[in-house]
């Protein structure tokens, strides 16, 4: 999703349009930038694994229907959120019935896709389903103490691994309903013990940072009305919170919620940023509106940005994925760019096999690229162009919103079930 995908009607691609970058690298190098965070090889705990789509473990290469189809399972509900995985267990959220009354929270077994335990949990509000209106998008979380849940209802529930409730809340009940004509997509971030989530809409938004143990706010940053969908992600080195949301990019103080620096970003209401070293890329929906910037609070405004995109094609719903040296940005329609990370500048374009919602995952060398309609390309990036080495193709019901991956096997996530391939390194 996107940040959990929702619908079509959430972006409009803007035409294509060249940007110059800017001149502001002279003591940033960014040549030896560290590689984006990874998910450990046997857990992927949130949205986009550990945040930007990496993972240690070695992927299958090749499947199909016929081939290194692991299981499938049919879910409770219906739901646009990721899988999240821990230790040999997979928890998935959707929602069901006419208002969304039932939020539903499913554990299953990675080896054999067999139900461990499920908790369908009473919505404190009710909220007409309907395709136009995101349906349990918000992908959870979870870390060695528990499963964190949220839900456009405005319900964030913790539960113990075995299921057993810890504490709930209403935020909607609490701070309002939420208002906006698509729905709540922003996913959990849960780090060292803290639960952040971004409430942006067209009623009074906000930023909440919950302590994980017991449900109790440690702070609330009421912000300007802004709808949006992104997910934000963690600068653990500099101690903030990164937010790209509808016009604004943002780092704010972990500990306390405070602002430490903004700058204007456009088109940035769906993909989550993507954070390695003292720079961040933003994917926005709008060319231009694709962006390195500086991410240290002593910056310059000036010198905020360090490039904008120049030749590339707006991004879609998937977030960027950062990988040796460049930057890779997927549409909804399936047009792939390909960015030099130091200059911003278009490096190649490729068609892939199909339009794409979910967000991007790199392993070992391999870019893979979930197809909405179940086709799954898997390229391997060269300077000069690159190169598909597997087009899996997957009898689908409906789309893929979301991916997870750990050793040995990737899930595939639509609304109504959960696929899982596995095989040995090709």
């Amino acid at each position: 999703m996107i940040a959990p995908l929702l619908v079509t009607a959430l972006l409009h691609a803007a035409p294509q349009e060249e940007a110059t970058p800017v001149d502001a690298s002279a003591d940033l190098s960014l040549a030896h930038l560290p590689a984006p965070a990874a998910a450990d090889a046997n857990r992927w705990p949130a949205f986009r694994g550990a945040g930007s789509g990496h993972t240690t473990a070695t992927l299958p290469l090749t499947w199909s229907e016929t081939e290194h189809l692991a299981w499938r399972r049919e879910l409770a509900g219906f739901g646009q959120s990721s899988p999240v995985v821990w230790d040999g267990v997979v928890v998935v959220t959707s929602v069901s019935g006419e208002e969304k009354e039932t939020c539903h929270v499913t554990a299953l077994s990675l080896g054999t896709g067999e139900v461990r335990w499920q908790r369908d949990l009473d919505a404190s509000q009710r909220v007409p389903s309907s395709e136009m209106v995101s349906r349990g998008a918000p992908s959870p979380a979870v870390d060695a103490e528990r499963i964190v849940a949220f839900f456009e209802s405005g319900d964030l529930f913790a539960l113990r691994h075995d299921g057993e409730p810890l504490w709930h809340r209403s935020l909607c009940t609490e701070y309002g309903p939420f208002e906006g004509n698509h729905g709540v997509a922003s996913s959990v971030v849960l780090h060292a013990g803290s639960i952040y989530l971004l409430l942006d809409h067209e009623g009074a938004s906000y930023l909440v940072c919950i302590d994980a143990a017991s449900g109790e706010n440690r702070w609330k940053l009421d912000r300007a009305s802004r709808v949006s969908w992104s997910t934000p992600v963690v600068d653990a080195t500099g101690g903030q919170l990164l937010v790209s949301s509808n016009g604004v990019l943002q780092g704010i103080d972990l500990e306390g919620g405070e602002v430490r620096w903004e700058t204007e970003v456009r088109g940035n209401t769906v993909a989550s940023p993507t954070v390695l070293g003292d720079v961040v890329v933003v994917g926005s929906s709008e060319a231009a509106g694709n962006v390195l910037a500086r991410i240290d609070a002593g910056a310059a405004a000036t010198e905020r940005v360090l490039w904008t995109a120049r030749g590339a094609r707006p991004s879609g719903f998937g977030s960027p994925l950062v990988a040796d040296g460049s930057v890779f940005l997927v549409n909804k329609s399936g047009s792939l760019s390909c960015l030099d990370l130091t200059t911003g500048e278009s490096r190649w374009d490729l068609d892939l096999a199909e339009g794409t919602w979910a967000s991007p995952i790199a392993a070992g060398g391999r870019l893979y690229f979930f197809g909405k309609e179940g086709r799954t390309t898997v390229v391997a990036a060269r300077e000069d162009g690159g190169e598909v080495l597997a087009t899996n193709a997957l009898e689908t019901e409906g789309t893929v919103y979301g991916a997870a991956a750990v050793e040995g096997r990737v899930l595939l996530r639509e609304g109504t079930r959960l696929t899982c391939v596995a095989a040995s390194a090709d």
